[in-house]
């Protein structure tokens, strides 16, 4: 009997205690402190309105970093001779991102080496139109040019990128082999060059 006694009294006890924290409604006559909740208001600024930049900038980055890491996996797969996987790669490259000129640039070199030279020439074309600056393009076309045995259109070309990057040798080699001695035979300038 000591111990039903002894847990009758625990039990009790542990009510007592229980009832005895603020709050609980056993103790009627006890009066909860008069405490008042925080009222939280919304921010007057528009916290979507803050991040939209930050998101955009985010997914340039990852747009960037992934165009140019597929087009390092298209220029792996040319170099190890696979021109026809590297030439889809850059195709849907440029289906989603038709500005990125390097890409374009890449594109041509294997349209070259097909021999489509036409295709060639209008990605060159609109990498200009829309990158006037961009240098290796007017490179590019000088030596498609050339191939072509359009030596004055190739000498255009060749000079503007040369204007455009006075410190690259390549350019101004090039250029220079087309306008001393003459017009050269068709294809001299890749001739006089080192490969690629």
């Amino acid at each position: 009997m000591r111990i039903a006694t002894k847990l009758a009294f625990l039990v009790l006890l542990g009510a007592l205690a229980f009832a005895s924290l603020p709050g609980c409604a056993i103790m009627s006559g006890v009066k909860e402190p008069d405490v008042k909740a925080p009222i939280i208001t919304p921010p007057t600024e528009d916290v979507a309105a803050k991040q939209k930049p930050r998101k955009e900038e985010v997914l340039s980055n990852f747009e960037r970093r992934r165009d140019s890491a597929q087009l390092q996996a298209a220029a792996d797969r040319l170099q190890k001779g696979d021109a026809a996987t590297a030439e889809m790669m850059l195709k849907k490259l440029l289906e989603r991102n038709a500005d990125f000129a390097p890409a374009r640039l890449l594109l041509t070199r294997v349209l070259v080496d097909r021999q489509d030279y036409a295709a060639a020439e209008q990605h060159l074309r609109q990498i200009i139109e829309k990158f006037p600056k961009e240098a290796a393009a007017h490179y590019e076309l000088g030596l498609l040019l050339d191939e072509l045995n359009r030596t004055d259109e190739s000498v255009v070309s060749l000079a503007k990128a040369t204007e455009l990057e006075p410190s690259n040798e390549l350019y101004r080699l090039s250029h220079q082999s087309l306008t001393s001695a003459g017009a050269p035979p068709r294809g001299a300038v890749q001739a006089s060059l080192p490969q690629r």
